[in-house]
């Protein structure tokens, strides 16, 4: 009997052990989980304050400037007709330049907060990519794209907007297509470019920008995957399982 009751307390402290370390991985887990959104606000917040210097300091500064090559310009008309023509080109310089802050300024603040925004966002990036880098930068989607979620709008547009900086800085890219759409109780995101591709399957898992990717895609549960098409370049998938199709917890 004293050799049961041994083994019976011993298999309990066992027991407990089990418990209290299953109890301790959660609360890391949730903690971790805690610390990436914190991360990732931040840098969201962070991200509009620079948005917003942009719109409001740089780009006022550069008003400015235009205004006065084109008051000079004016000023030389009479005089010397080819220095009021380059003060002028001048002031067209600045206004593209002032353009281009501008977009540069709502890719980083922007933040989506219905349904429709995500579409509109996603719309605005691949033309404002198009003009600012002079490639050719598409978004399709094959209907309407219900996105209830601001936070996972906001998520999606930006993992698309990592994933065509990742195809023009890393894979040297002439052309994007960014598309969204609905399939099979699914949101399906995909980024796909004619670049150089991946080199190895390490890089598949490698560099700040996948793994932002990655962090962002699984603070909305969705899974975030990297391909080689078989014409060449990059594919990011980001899938996400619409709630309606989701199985019970």
């Amino acid at each position: 009997m004293p050799h049961k009751r041994k083994l019976a307390a011993a298999e309990e402290a066992l027991r407990l052990s089990e418990e209290r370390l299953r109890v301790a991985l959660k609360q890391e887990v949730t903690e971790r989980k805690r610390l990436e959104g914190e991360i990732l606000r931040i840098l969201e917040t962070e991200r509009r304050r620079i948005g917003q210097e942009l719109h409001d300091g740089i780009c006022q500064h550069l008003a400015g400037i235009e205004l006065k090559c084109q008051s000079l310009a004016l000023n030389l008309e009479k005089k010397a007709k080819r220095q009021a023509a380059q003060a002028e080109q001048i002031a067209l310089q600045v206004r593209e330049a002032i353009g281009q802050t501008r977009s540069l300024a709502r890719g980083l603040s922007a933040f989506i907060l219905d349904a429709d925004g995500c579409v509109s966002a996603l719309k605005e990036l691949a033309a404002n990519t198009g003009k600012m880098f002079r490639v050719q930068c598409q978004f399709q989607t094959g209907g309407r794209v219900s996105i209830s979620d601001s936070t996972v709008a906001t998520h999606l547009y930006r993992i698309a907007q990592e994933a065509v900086a990742n195809a023009l800085r890393h894979g040297k890219a002439s052309a994007v297509v960014i598309s969204l759409d609905n399939t099979g109780g699914e949101t399906v995101l995909a980024v796909t470019d004619n670049g150089t591709g991946l080199a190895s399957p390490v890089q598949a898992g490698s560099g700040m920008g996948l793994r932002s990717m990655q962090y962002r895609a699984g603070m909305i549960g969705a899974t975030l995957r990297v391909q080689a098409p078989a014409e060449g370049g990059t594919r990011i998938l980001c899938v996400l399982q619409n709630p309606r199709s989701r199985p019970p917890k």
